[in-house]
């Protein structure tokens, strides 16, 4: 019966959490211009879904991993768990502002989302929101240690997003043209290697600190090895799975979905196993 009674507890609390996003979404679009409603329901904006898909799920990550009992009470549980929840809701917000500027300098998002429909501006968008998430959920885990590192993490997790944009941008020259052309080959792939970003630094900050010089050390370690771990596994698992062709010509010219979605896969499958065996 107390199992019962947990799991309804915590269905209710998400619930009621994704309404506050829900919500935060809404006023969002309402000051950008646009109706989350009228453009999902109305007009058929599937970028426009991807968009609010994605920040939902995005959002539930850290609040699913703050819905854990810490031992100060069920008052203080739920008390942290909505403050912290909202502030990490909030992020998410910031991190699409920041996102418009770093990640695609070369579009205005909301005309793109919303004017042209592209689906693939959406993905990647949501992508820097899952990545984010993971990041935002690893720097809460020790809610003990205050906001505020919370929030340099969050700032340098927004950084090592862009680096990583940039670094795919080098690898797959055409990127930002095959985005504004609604490849979304290109963008699953991009995606993936965001969010993957994202759940490596996530793992990596999360736990006990010791210290900003040994946790920056540790953290840049970590990061530099699941990065050349990706590398190499990656070039392997492509001449296995892609054989007799190349990633760019498949993504660019072919923008083959099949290849967008092995590609995202293969960097978000490394990252798990890399996580599993670092941690």
């Amino acid at each position: 019966m107390a199992d019962v009674l947990e799991l309804g507890f915590v269905l209710l609390s998400l619930l009621a959490f994704l309404v506050v996003a829900r919500s935060v979404f809404g006023w969002v679009a309402r000051a950008e211009g646009y109706s989350l409603t009228i453009e999902t329901t109305v007009k058929d904006n599937p970028a426009v879904g991807i968009r609010f898909g994605l920040f939902l799920l995005a959002s539930a990550i850290p609040f699913l991993n703050l819905l854990q009992p810490s031992g100060a009470g069920f008052r203080e549980d739920l008390n942290v768990v909505g403050f912290y929840g909202l502030v990490s809701i909030l992020l998410l917000v910031i991190t699409r502002e920041v996102n418009d500027k770093l990640i695609l300098f070369s579009f205005d998002n909301d005309a793109e989302v919303i004017g042209n429909k592209n689906a693939a501006i959406a993905v990647v968008e949501g992508a820097s929101y899952l990545g984010t998430a993971f990041i935002v959920s690893g720097a809460f885990s020790n809610v003990e240690s205050g906001i505020g590192a919370a929030f340099i993490w969050f700032g340098a997790g927004l950084g090592v997003l862009a680096i990583l944009d940039n670094i795919y941008g080098l690898a797959v020259p055409g990127m930002q043209e095959a985005l504004a052309s609604q490849d979304l080959a290109c963008a699953l792939s991009l995606g993936g290697f965001l969010v993957s970003g994202g759940m490596a630094l996530g793992a990596a900050i999360s736990g006990e600190s010791y210290g900003w010089a040994q946790d920056a050390i540790d953290v840049a370690y970590f990061l530099a090895l699941w990065f050349l771990v990706i590398i190499v596994v990656h070039f392997v698992m492509n001449r296995l799975f892609l054989p007799g062709t190349s990633v760019r010509k498949e993504l660019l010219a072919d923008r083959n979905l099949a290849a967008g979605v092995i590609e995202a896969v293969l960097f978000i499958t490394i990252t798990l196993f890399y996580i599993r065996v670092r941690g």
